[in-house]
Formats: C-alpha cells, sequence, structure tokens
C-alpha cells in the first residue's frame, strides 16, 4: 500500500512537470506495467525456518483429516458437516500458512473457504466443488514439498479462477463494491498481494470483521453503514458464512488434547536409553540367577560342615571312652568327659556348630534379601517396560496418515498413461513406527505405480475382458504379533513368469537350462536391470525400482514376498517389524557364535539325534518332512562358512530352526538354542554396513553381542547356490583340535571348580562345571565332553556312582574319567580302576601333570 502511495506521488509530480499527452502516456504505462506483474510468488529466501518447520508437520495432519472430510463430501454432497469441517481446516491452514510466510499457500486456502461458505449456501456446485477441492489438496501437498526443498512457490492462477468461477465470488465482488470503483481496486490489490492477518486466536475477538474479511474485502467506515442498510442485506447472505465460533470449538479440543513437539533425534535418544535400561536390567537378572545359585551351594557346604562336625562329636566321644576303659574302676564315680581337656574339646566342637548356626541364619538373611531384590526387579521390569512401550508409542502414526500421498500418485500416474484406476486401503487405523513408515513408502508408491504402469490393463482392454472399467489397487494393513503385514493387490494382468524367465536369461541372471519354478521366478524381479516393460518411460522400464524396494524392506528387517495369477491380478505381502527399537527373537549358536533369528519367520524348533541327522545330510537333496510340509534341510554354521558339519556322538540330540519366508521352507540345524527373548535392536556401525545377512545387532544379558541373521538373505543365499549347482552343504566332518575340546569338572568344592576351571580355559579349553554326580548326569543329557574329571566324596550322588552310570550308558561309554580325590589309598584307587576309570590323581594335584594325562585322551 505504501509502495502504491509513493507511485502515484511520484507519478503526480512527474504529470505536473510534463506536458498533459506525456502524462497520459505515462499513466498508461504504468497500469499496463501493473497489470503484467507476474502472480502470488513466495521466495525461499524470506520464510522462518523454524516456524515452517511447525507448519509442515500441523499441515501433514490437517491435509489428511482435509482429504478424510473430502471422502465424506464426495459421498454426500449435501453433508453440511463434512463442508464445515473442510471450513474449518483450510481456515486454520490459512492462518498458519501465512504465519509461516507461505502466503501463496494461505491465498488458496484464503479463496477455497470462500468456495466452501458458498457451497454451504447453495451457490456453488457440488460435483464440480469436489472435482476442486481434490485439486487444491493435490496443489498444496505439491507446494509443500516443494517448500520443504527450499524452493519458491508461485500461485496457481488457474486454479483460483476456478475457484472463483465455481463459487461465483467475482460477481459478489462488484455487487459489493459497486459504489465505489477505486476502493474495490484496492480491495482486490490487497487481496492478491497483502497477506492478511488472521490468526486463530485473534478470530474470537475480530468476528465481526470475519465475514466482510473471509471474501477479501476491506471496508470503510462509509461502505459499513451502506452495507447495513436494509437494501443490501440479501446480497451479504449470499457469502457471509454463518456458522458456530470456530474459535470455541477449537480451544475446547486443544484443551482436551495437549500436543508437544518433540525432535525426532531427542525421542530416538529416549527409546535407546530405555533399550538400555532393559539390557542392564537383563544383565541384573543374570546376576541374580547366579546369587540365587551360590545360595544353593552355600546351603550344600553348610549341611556338608554340619555333617562333619556330627561325625566329629561321635569319633570324639567314642576315643575318649575307648581310652579310659582301663581306668573305669579307679574312675567308677567319676565322667572321664568331666576332665578339663575333654570338655575343651566339648567346648571347641559347640563352638563349631553355633558357627554352622549362625552361617545358616546369614544364609536365610541372604535369601531373604535376594527375594526383596528380585521383587524390586520384577516391579522395575513392569516399570521400565510401560516406560519402553510408552516411548515407543510416541514414535508410531497411522498409516492413514499417507494415504493422500499415495491416493494422489495414483492419480498422477493413472492420468499420464489415460487409465482409470481406484485406490482402496484397509486397516488404516493401523500405527507402525514412524521410521518404518517413512522407510518403505518410497517403495509402497513404487509397486503402486508398477501396478497402474504394468498391471492394470486400459479401460477397453478391460472392457473386452469383461472386467469393470475402473481398475482396482487394494492395500491391506494388518498387525500379526510383533510384525506389520502390508499387502498391496491389484486386479490386473499379473506377472508373467515366463516372461520373466527370458527377460532373466538375456541378462544372463540364470542360465538357460536352469530349472525355474514359477515362485522363483516370481522372485527374480528384485534382480537389478531386470525389467518385464517393453519400453522405457517415466514409470518403468529400466528395471531398478524393484531392486531398491527389496533391499529398502531388508535394511529395515523386514521381507516381501510376490504372488500372481496371469490375467487376474499381482500381490506383493511386505512383512515389517512393528518396531525397529525392540525384536522378539530366537537365540541360537551355530560353530562358536550365538545369532539371534527374528521370530517372524520362525515355524518352530524340534530335536533330532545326530543319527537321523547324519542320514538326512547323506542325501542329494537333504529335506525333512514335518507336519505334512517339506523342509530344505541345511547347516547354519556351514551356510554362514564358520564351520563345518560334524557330529561327536550319533546318540547326541541337536536343535533344528523350521523357518518359513514365503514359500521356502527351511530346516536349520544349529548346536544349541538359548530360548526366546526380547532383543534391543542396535544398529550396526559403519565397518558393516555393507556386510550381507545381517540386519543388526544385540547386546545379550552376559554382555556378549550377537548379530540379528535376516532370514530371507539366507533364503536367496540358498536358491543362488542352489541355481549355481554349488554343493550347499559339506558332509565331512572336521576334526577338532586338542584345544577345542570340552572338559566337564565335576566337584561339590567351589574353590576346586574356580582353580581348575581357570588352569583349563589359560589352556584354552572348554569347561562345563557340576557340582556332584546328579548334576553332572543332568549336563550329559545335552553334551558329551571329551574328557570327564571326577571327585568321589559328593552329596547326593559320589564319584563311584557316577562313574558307574557313565559305563552303562553307551554314549557315554567311551569318555575318558580322570578322577581327582584326596582319597589316595590303594583300595580307593583299585575300586575306581574297576568301574573304568582311566586314570586317578590325588590332591592336590601337579598341574602339569594332570595337562599330560587331558592331552593324552
Amino acid at each position: 500500500e505504501q509502495l502504491q502511495v509513493l507511485s502515484q506521488q511520484l507519478l503526480q509530480e512527474y504529470s505536473n512537470s510534463i506536458e498533459p499527452e506525456a502524462a497520459v502516456q505515462a499513466q498508461t504505462a504504468s497500469n499496463q506495467v501493473e497489470q503484467s506483474s507476474p502472480s502470488m510468488v513466495d521466495s525461499a529466501q524470506d520464510r522462518d525456518e523454524e516456524l515452517c518447520e511447525i507448519f509442515y508437520e500441523e499441515a501433514e495432519d490437517l491435509l489428511s483429516e482435509s482429504q478424510a472430510s473430502l471422502q465424506k463430501f464426495k459421498a454426500d454432497h449435501s453433508s453440511t458437516e463434512a463442508v464445515s469441517e473442510l471450513q474449518r481446516k483450510f481456515h486454520t491452514l490459512k492462518g498458519s500458512s501465512r504465519m509461516a510466510g507461505l502466503t501463496t499457500i494461505g491465498e488458496l486456502s484464503h479463496v477455497t473457504e470462500s468456495l466452501l461458505i458458498a457451497i454451504n449456501n447453495g451457490v456453488a456446485d457440488g460435483s464440480l466443488a469436489s472435482t476442486l477441492l481434490q485439486r487444491v489438496l493435490d496443489t498444496i501437498h505439491a507446494d509443500i514439498e516443494l517448500a520443504q526443498r527450499n524452493q519458491d512457490l508461485c500461485l496457481n492462477d488457474n486454479l483460483i479462477a476456478d475457484l472463483k468461477a465455481v463459487s461465483g465470488q467475482e460477481s459478489e465482488f462488484v455487487e459489493v463494491t459497486v459504489n465505489s470503483s477505486s476502493q474495490a481496486a484496492a480491495a482486490e490489490s490487497v487481496d492478491n498481494s497483502v497477506p492478511e492477518l488472521d490468526l486463530d486466536e485473534d478470530l474470537a475477538a475480530s468476528e465481526d470483521k470475519a465475514s466482510n474479511a473471509d471474501v477479501g474485502v476491506e471496508v470503510s467506515p462509509e461502505q459499513s453503514s451502506e452495507i447495513d442498510s436494509p437494501s443490501n442485506q440479501p446480497a451479504l447472505k449470499k457469502f457471509i458464512n454463518v456458522t458456530p465460533d470456530i474459535a470455541e470449538d477449537e480451544q475446547k479440543a486443544q484443551d482436551k488434547h495437549e500436543v508437544v513437539r518433540v525432535p525426532a533425534e531427542v525421542l530416538d535418544s529416549l527409546v535407546n536409553d530405555a533399550g538400555e535400561v532393559n539390557i542392564q536390567r537383563s544383565r541384573l537378572e543374570q546376576v541374580f540367577t547366579s546369587f540365587v545359585s551360590n545360595s544353593g551351594e552355600f546351603e550344600q557346604i553348610i549341611g556338608r560342615l554340619r555333617e562333619q562336625l556330627r561325625k566329629l562329636e561321635i569319633e570324639t566321644e567314642a576315643q575318649i571312652l575307648f581310652k579310659h576303659a582301663d581306668d573305669q574302676e579307679n574312675l567308677a564315680d567319676f565322667d572321664p568327659l568331666e576332665l578339663d581337656r575333654y570338655s575343651d574339646i566339648q567346648q571347641l566342637s559347640r563352638s563349631l556348630a553355633e558357627s554352622v548356626d549362625d552361617l545358616s541364619n546369614i544364609r536365610e538373611m541372604f535369601l531373604n534379601n535376594i527375594q526383596d531384590a528380585e521383587d524390586v526387579l520384577v516391579n522395575q521390569k513392569v516399570v521400565t517396560t510401560n516406560l519402553q512401550d510408552n516411548l515407543l508409542h510416541t514414535r508410531m502414526i497411522r498409516f492413514e496418515t499417507v494415504e493422500p500421498r499415495l491416493q494422489r500418485i495414483i492419480r498422477q500416474t493413472s492420468s499420464e498413461l489415460n487409465k482409470q484406476v481406484d485406490l482402496v486401503i484397509e486397516g488404516g487405523d493401523i500405527e507402525i513406527d514412524r521410521r518404518v513408515l517413512n522407510g518403505i513408502i518410497t517403495s509402497i508408491e513404487h509397486i503402486l505405480r508398477n501396478s497402474v504402469g504394468h498391471g492394470i490393463e486400459a479401460p477397453e482392454t478391460r472392457e473386452q475382458l469383461g472386467k469393470p472399467k475402473r481398475g482396482q489397487i487394494k492395500i491391506e494393513i494388518v498387525r500379526e504379533g510383533s510384525e506389520i503385514s502390508i499387502t498391496l493387490k491389484d486386479d490386473g494382468a499379473g506377472i508373467d513368469p515366463e516372461k520373466i524367465k527370458a527377460k532373466a536369461v538375456e541378462k544372463g541372471l540364470i542360465k538357460t537350462t536352469a530349472d525355474v519354478s514359477n515362485e522363483e521366478a516370481l522372485q527374480l524381479i528384485f534382480k537389478s536391470g531386470l525389467s518385464t516393460a517393453d519400453t522405457v518411460s517415466k514409470i518403468a522400464g529400466r528395471g531398478v525400482g524393484m531392486d531398491i524396494v527389496d533391499k529398502d524392506v531388508r535394511r529395515l528387517g523386514g521381507n516381501v514376498e510376490t504372488r500372481s495369477v496371469l490375467h487376474k491380478g499381482a500381490k506383493f505381502i511386505l512383512k515389517m517389524p512393528f518396531t525397529l527399537a525392540v525384536s522378539h527373537a530366537l537365540l541360537v549358536q551355530a560353530g562358536k557364535e550365538v545369532y539371534a533369528l527374528t521370530l517372524s519367520g520362525v515355524e518352530g524348533v524340534i530335536q533330532l539325534p545326530a543319527s537321523e541327522l547324519k542320514d538326512i545330510f547323506s542325501r542329494k537333496e537333504p529335506s525333512y518332512t514335518y507336519a505334512g510340509h517339506d523342509y530344505s534341510f541345511h547347516h547354519l554354521a556351514s551356510l554362514l562358512q564358520t564351520s563345518a558339519l560334524y557330529f561327536k556322538d550319533d546318540n547326541a540330540t541337536y536343535p533344528v530352526i523350521l523357518v518359513r519366508m514365503g514359500d521356502q521352507r527351511l530346516a536349520l540345524q544349529v548346536d544349541a538354542t538359548f530360548g526366546n527373548k526380547e532383543i534391543v535392536v542396535k544398529p550396526l556401525a559403519s565397518q558393516f554396513s555393507q556386510a550381507q545377512g545381517i540386519s543388526g545387532a544385540t547386546i545379550l544379558g552376559d554382555g556378549n553381542v550377537a548379530l540379528i541373521l535376516d532370514i530371507a538373505w539366507i533364503v536367496r543365499l540358498i536358491q543362488i547356490r542352489a541355481s549355481n549347482d554349488e554343493v550347499v552343504i559339506s558332509n565331512v566332518p572336521e576334526e577338532e583340535s586338542d584345544d577345542e575340546a570340552t572338559i566337564m569338572v565335576v566337584d561339590d568344592s567351589i574353590t576346586i571348580r574356580k582353580v581348575t576351571t581357570r588352569f583349563l580355559e589359560r589352556n584354552n579349553y572348554k569347561v562345563v562345571t557340576a557340582k556332584d554326580g546328579v548334576d553332572a548326569l543332568q549336563k550329559l543329557q545335552n553334551i558329551v565332553p571329551d574328557v570327564v574329571l571326577l571327585d568321589i566324596e559328593m552329596p547326593r550322588m559320589d564319584g563311584y556312582e557316577l562313574a558307574t552310570q557313565m559305563r552303562k550308558e553307551a554314549r557315554l561309554t567311551n569318555v575318558p574319567i580322570i578322577m581327582i580325590t584326596s582319597r589316595t589309598g590303594d583300595k580307593h584307587r583299585s575300586r575306581a580302576m574297576e568301574l573304568g576309570v582311566n586314570c586317578y590323581l590325588g590332591k592336590p594335584y601337579n598341574e602339569a601333570q594332570l595337562l599330560e594325562s587331558i592331552r593324552e585322551f
């Protein structure tokens, strides 16, 4: 306005100093320049980045809600509720965008709001308006994406003209400002160039002005009295918006639901800290488990000490009575135990008994403290779990928030290809981790473009095939435990497996003679460079899209399956983790390493004896049938190339993991399983980012790191090896060296077990300990050690009994036994040799002699 006033002053001064004809020419030139000025432009340099970031997030919600309201209006053009909702959303969008400096979006929202007023008053046609409203939403979406890329925005003059034409705004402007053409021009200039300060907070205070400001007319005091006249009231009723108090409704909604904006990095850091708390709690649980185990050892020691003390008292009393048997005549009336030297022995034994009782009381106190600590630990687990769940929930967003974006993709792509396609979304209210959704949204968009470009036929072709003229693409979102299943399916032409095979042979991806099933052929579309399109276009044909889809999905710990029926349609199933922070996994040992397998692909775990496993692996194509399904059999450590297949004992049992990934079923033989655990997923460092088959890592309760294996990668690895006719599993046993042998130490003394374990581990042996014969038998059910170090005197089951049981069992009969005991007499030695003990050493043993005996066996 100031510039206009200044220009008028300058023009007046200039006209006074030149001839009248020249003044007229200057005025005409000025008018031409003003009329040819470009439309409204938002410069990226003039924006407030902080306000813009807040506006982008708010606009995402507003546009999503506006799209839902528009769908209601499209279904029922007489729905005043849907129009009122749209009006409120555009009103908020107008004020927020202008605050952020995006005046083009504010101006478009302002004109759209006027159209909605016209719809409410019955002036505008509903069907034409719904099409225009969809164009407005798509335009605002596109403008926001440009603004986020720090680009300039231009007002869409054609869309503005269409909106005004449908709402009849141009005629209404003339009717209101007919008495003053100069003020009408000024009002039009203000409406097109000057953003009005229309904030939601000021709406309630300035409601009288809003009815005039909504149509972009600035009214002077003289006009106000004229507008209020009865003759002008019928004209005003056409465009004055008679709606409830918007500010009051928004204030109530704000009071009910307050929102705090937190940077995503801070939230990710909090979730990571919550995961670290869970890891520390898991380690603490292991410490308490160790405490409980040591308390049991303590109890056994106290029991053994009490038994030894009782025997000491009996032996002492017997010796005293025996020694003084000859003096009974002289001391007939005097008990020898009444002598001082004997009363001292009694007092010492009683003191020892009291000390044993004190130890027992201390143990009870320890047990009570441990129980209290365990109760606190349980409560802490509940609190930390709730904390972690709540933090994870803050990262969750509904899938329906991206629905407008996907609908826009379908409209744009179908318009470019002259096809008619509808997108239907089921389960859009299901929440997904924001990082997961942001990571796969581009993949979903690419699959949708492929469905429109490759799958959905042209309308005339569909009519010839007896299909509806409009094609349909459906997205189904389902929560399955710790997984989210996203299914994208269409009713188009489907995927031709033979065409894929021909393209794969042409690209050299498979051999001409390769026997590839239709299911395997469908998986080939994820290979880089393979495309079934006949020509390269902007939509498809370069053969890189599905390759990126597969990489993005696997990078997030998911997998994608492809199914198709020719001429019926295609289906893509994306199995994604519910969250990237916490996952449930099965811990397994393959070779010397412990790995985590996410439960999404695990169907079950079975135990098979080594003899049966040898028979399976001896076949040309190892397989196993379970519950009516055939599983391709493989040795996990051999697949990972960490160790070869080798069985120490035919009677030992080994766990087998049954895995399903799409139509592929695998049976993976591992060395041990450690149960289902809730793990905190940790991203790999940059050094390992390119490592294949690893989707992350986790920290176990004992502080060790376990890698998380990508089951989908294992499936593809097996397919590649099979297609290249490579040997997947080697059946040649690999002999273990001496320093890889397992030694079992069986002794009731904690000190002996610890000292022996440290000595053997220093010499690179793996050590398993047992506190008595019963404990040793339980552990021998799962392992077959290379050597057993055995004590004789132990509670529950002594060394002789354990040696007898081992020699009776076929799989343990050849295990060498080295007996280490303080009983070094010939009688004990002879009995041990009769039972099958291979070597007999006395305590304290000589370390060099023990090490030599172990290496000999």
